[in-house]
């Protein structure tokens, strides 16, 4: 994308109009102020603010904004010597400086708050992009932190469905075979999302928009012939996706919706003659517009301590 020409995406969260007309100034006083000092455009739609120009000036205008809003919220009011306060001081931040308010993932009563600079970038490509692939071991928070991010996008009024899926393959044992009815069969394989919807959400509040078909959890196989639109779309455990299932998940993409894939490729479960869809994505699907991949690495393990060290033993015995 050319730096120039690049958009920065901003959204002030919790939404408080209140707040926003304060940081704004009399007629957009303040905000001019901003685009004057950076040389940037700034264009506003209730709490979210596009700002284009040079990219290091659309960083400290992001976050010059993020930190008058939180000047507004401390003092319910903001003048003219502290907006000047704060641009001043945005001249000495690295360019890749980032506020403390993306550490957070905000929800409706509480905030997710990020381990470490990667999950830090995987919640900015994720915000970024329209497909997000997320490669890593367990308890580094891919799936975790992509439901969150779903859950914030509703709540934020961004899309008005989240579509939960899996495929139903593990360790060679079939579906089939599995004992129960359909949702009873494909528990096993989504528990991870009923894990962390349990730990986002109150549980009621999870039923009830799962009744309701705001949240669909489902096999992979029932999206084939599926156009999603205005919804957040995660793909768990994809490293058992075969290569004609990758594609179909990802065209299943409609208007105004994101896709998060996430696996891990030293935890493949197809047989060994098939290629893994998310091996393939990954090799094929570098340097797309629109289309990012993060790699977590045992060290970015967050869920236990002996986590980290136990994969740290088998990686070595491995080798």
């Amino acid at each position: 994308m050319p730096t120039g020409d690049a958009k920065h995406k901003l959204k002030l969260l919790p939404h408080d109009p209140e707040r926003l007309k304060i940081l704004c100034g009399v007629c957009g006083e303040y905000i001019a102020l901003i685009e004057s000092h950076f040389h940037v455009t700034i264009a506003q739609r209730d709490h979210s603010f596009v700002i284009t120009g040079a990219k290091d000036q659309q960083t400290h205008a992001a976050n010059a904004l993020c930190a008058l809003y939180e000047s507004v919220k401390e003092h319910d009011a903001l003048s003219l010597a502290t907006v000047n306060a704060v641009l001043l001081s945005m001249r000495d931040q690295p360019q890749d400086a980032k506020h403390p308010d993306k550490r957070h993932i905000i929800l409706a009563d509480r905030k997710i708050q990020l381990q470490n600079q990667k999950q830090v970038d995987y919640i900015d490509c994720i915000q970024r992009n329209t497909v997000t692939f997320a490669y890593g071991p367990a308890g580094t928070g891919k799936t975790f932190l992509a439901v969150a991010a779903a859950m914030e996008a509703l709540y934020q009024h961004e899309i008005q469905k989240i579509v939960l899926v899996s495929p139903a393959v593990n360790a060679g044992e079939s579906i089939g075979f599995l004992p129960g009815d359909i949702n009873e069969k494909f528990n096993p394989y989504i528990q991870p999302f009923y894990d962390a919807l349990q730990t986002l959400i109150p549980a009621e509040k999870s039923k009830k928009l799962q009744s309701e078909h705001v949240i669909e959890i489902a096999p992979l196989a029932f999206m084939r012939g599926r156009t999603l639109t205005n919804a957040f779309i995660i793909l768990d455990e994809a490293q058992n996706t075969t290569i004609e299932q990758m594609k179909m998940i990802l065209t299943r993409i409609g208007h105004n919706s994101k896709i998060v894939i996430t696996g891990d490729t030293s935890q493949i479960d197809l047989p060994r003659s098939t290629v893994s869809g998310l091996v393939h994505a990954q090799q094929i699907l570098q340097h797309i517009d629109d289309i990012s991949h993060v790699t977590f690495a045992n060290a970015h393990v967050v869920r236990h301590r002996l986590i980290q060290k136990i994969i740290n033993a088998y990686d070595k015995d491995h080798h």
